[in-house]
């Protein structure tokens, strides 16, 4: 291409500035457009490819073209009979720009695109029926060159299939249709994947595959759909690597990539060796996997499926920096839980964090399912109907768990989480387990905090002949060990556990704590902040509902600020208990709180400030208790100014319920990417009061108004 550049400089000899014009090459010269079209629309390879007189073959055009060129191909379908090679810039199009109307076909006998060029752009067309057993990705399309560019726009990919048998022996597969290892300034908009495969046979123990229907590392796709896609590997599992080697039904993101406003449906992993080692697992992330750190924003992962970990979401080891995903909805996925599958890193139906950190916010996890399959004995049990995070930190807010479902901890399983993990801001609802926490198990953290959190009419249904041990119906934590294992921070804050019900039989709790002689040095004991527990029901009964579980954990453990109230087990109103303590080793636990129950670890005495509310009716202290409204009834509720003294977390003004904040006004703030509304109040407190409220109060999610569908 002629460039035309003018250059000035002063010379005094000559009296003055002088100036002269030169063209100059830069970039590519002057472009080209070609033209092809199937044999019924007068293509030929003997032609000059033009519009009147086109090529019959992609192929062709691509041997003739130069950097800069462009090919457009005509409406119908254009036979692709051997891999379309690309070693230059190139534009291909369609000449309609209806991808439609506009197919390139391999047949189900090659590759159709492989891209060795720097920069390459497809529009409009349909990429129909690519087929690689070369043991790489991208049947449809191959482009691996990450420091070049790619832009497809307006495409769909379909019906596009990668298989890797024992005559091809790769350690690493991935992208059933698109394969894309590219610059960051790359994009694949506008475009649709459907029924594109990853298959893996033969005896490998080194084989890992992934990205049914697309791999990405580095650029942004943006405003697609990823459906009925699957990858399935039949080869023997490598041994002792804790990380999954088959993942990602829908896709695989890696090198930093973005995916905003695309929709993961009805996508698939499963790993069908018999042979798992016992420290790796099976298939992950049945929609989306993430293999090292990437973006997931305004995104919809819904009825996909793995068979050992994140049925929608997989997010793997990576210690460089966070995931990202925001605004998404996460529903209808489920996990199947095989015998042979490794328990390490495993779970999660709708998101798996293993070894990794993930900051997840305005995301709606809803109506996803860890099930067992027939196979599998009374040892091996589903784990974590909604997230699951082991040995990473997650950061959740903002966020909806309901209605989720699974045999062991129905909302959220935290597994040896470390300094960072957070919860905050979430309403975790209707939520089922029958063994071990309908609501969340946080299992040998060694740091985690939880805030302005709703936990609010999970069932914990314990069925005693398929379990082993005790079970913890609502709430269960635990610190691992001492050392390096020992825990830093567990921190319960502002938080409302309410309507919850413990059915079965057996020995249950319905908040259960342990491990607290596990303290790190100069950390705080485990604290229970200005947290509500009221109206949850334990059918079977036990002495408390709120039980530590041994007494280095009652002299480890912080209550303050708490209201306990009509917690009933087996009929009657249960309280604060600790399990092998005695009555007078559990003083000094609780201050500033207030129980219905007196006696075992609470009582009520000038000293601490507790209240003793055995003989307050509810509607003294709450605005509708029966609503899971509790808020104080009014300025001369119990609960009012008796909450000890302010702290910093509480901002400067008053902290009282959402009744008394500002103008009483309230806001709808969407979660997930359709359908579900919640309101939110405003977040001015006001600024008067002598101390705060006892229980929690001003969540951004307000009871009675929590959700609300459009």
């Amino acid at each position: 291409m002629m460039s035309k550049i003018k250059v000035c400089r002063f010379l005094p000899l000559m009296g003055g500035l002088f100036c002269a014009t030169f063209f100059v090459l830069t970039g590519y010269a002057a472009s080209s457009t070609y033209y092809v079209a199937p044999a019924d629309k007068g293509g030929s390879d003997g032609n000059p490819g033009t519009k009147e007189l086109p090529f019959l073959s992609l192929n062709r055009a691509v041997d003739v073209a130069v950097a800069g060129d462009t090919i457009l191909l005509a409406d119908g379908t254009n036979r692709v009979d051997k891999c379309v090679t690309i070693t230059e810039a190139l534009t291909i199009a369609s000449e309609s720009g209806n991808r439609s109307a506009c197919a390139l076909d391999g047949g189900d006998a090659c590759r159709i695109i492989s891209a060795e060029s720097s920069v390459l752009t497809v529009s409009g067309l349909t990429l129909q029926r690519g087929r690689a057993t070369d043991g790489q990705g991208g049947a449809a399309v191959w482009f691996n060159k990450n420091n070049r560019t790619l832009t497809m726009t307006n495409c769909l990919v379909r019906d596009c299939h990668v298989s890797c048998t024992e005559t091809v022996d790769k350690q690493r597969v991935f992208g059933g249709g698109l394969y894309a290892n590219c610059k960051a300034d790359s994009r694949i908009v506008d475009v649709v994947v459907e029924n594109c495969t990853v298959s893996v046979e033969g005896a490998y123990a080194t084989v890992s595959c992934g990205g049914g229907g697309l791999y990405l590392a580095g650029g942004t796709m943006l405003d697609g759909r990823v459906q009925d896609c699957s990858v399935t590997n039949a080869s023997p599992m490598a041994t002792g690597t804790g990380a999954p080697v088959t993942y990602g039904g829908g896709a695989v993101v890696d090198g930093s990539a973005t995916i905003v406003k695309t929709t993961f449906i009805d996508c698939r992993v499963t790993s069908t060796s018999a042979t798992y080692g016992d420290a790796s697992i099976g298939g992950a992330g049945g929609g989306v996997a993430f293999s090292g750190v990437g973006t997931l924003g305004d995104c919809r992962v819904e009825g996909n499926s793995s068979d050992c970990a994140g049925g929608g979401i997989y997010v793997g080891p990576n210690t460089t920096a966070a995931t990202a995903i925001s605004n998404c909805t996460l529903r209808a996925n489920v996990l199947t839980w095989p015998r042979s599958c490794g328990n390490t890193g495993a779970g999660g139906a709708a998101l798996a964090v293993y070894k990794a950190e993930v900051v997840m916010t305005g995301c709606l996890v809803e109506n996803n399912t860890a099930t067992n399959d027939a196979a599998v004995t009374a040892t091996v049990k589903s784990i974590g109907g909604g997230i699951v995070c082991t040995e990473g930190v997650i950061r959740l807010s903002d966020s909806i768990v309901r209605g989720n479902a699974a045999y062991n901890v129905g909302g959220i399983r935290l597994y040896r989480t470390t300094a960072g993990t957070c919860i905050s801001n979430v309403v975790i609802t209707a939520n089922r387990s029958y063994e071990h926490a309908g609501g969340i198990k946080a299992e040998y953290v060694r740091a985690v905090r939880m805030q302005d959190v709703l936990v609010t009419d999970n069932i914990h249904n314990f069925i005693q002949s398929q379990s082993v041990g005790k079970a913890y119906g609502v709430l269960y934590i635990s610190a691992e060990g001492s050392g390096t294992k020992a825990y830093t921070e567990i921190l319960v804050r502002n938080c409302l556990f309410a309507g919850n019900q413990v059915m079965g039989s057996g020995t249950r709790w319905g908040v259960y704590v342990t491990g607290g002689g596990y303290r790190a040095a100069g950390a705080d004991p485990i604290t229970f902040d200005h947290c509500t527990f009221a109206c949850n029901t334990n059918s079977a009964g036990n002495s408390a509902f709120f039980t530590l579980g041994d007494l280095a954990t009652a002299q480890n453990t912080l209550i303050t600020g708490c209201a306990f109230y009509a917690n009933v087990g087996k009929g009657r109103k249960v309280g604060v208990s600790g399990e092998n303590c005695t009555w007078t080793e559990l003083t000094d636990l609780i201050d500033h709180s207030l129980s219905d129950v007196v006696g075992d670890a609470f009582s009520a005495t000038p000293e601490n400030h507790n209240i003793d509310a055995s003989a307050i009716d509810a509607a003294t202290l709450f605005v509708n208790a029966a609503e899971n409204d509790f808020r104080p009834a009014s300025a001369t509720s119990p609960l009012v100014d008796a909450g000890g003294v302010f702290e910093d977390w509480m901002g400067t003004g008053r902290r009282k319920s959402v009744q008394d904040i500002g103008n009483g006004s309230y806001e709808l703030l969407q979660v997930g990417t359709y359908g579900v509304s919640v309101a939110r109040a405003d977040t001015s407190p006001r600024r008067s009061g002598e101390a705060p409220d006892i229980g929690c109060n001003e969540f951004r999610f307000v009871p009675g108004l929590m959700i609300l569908f459009r």
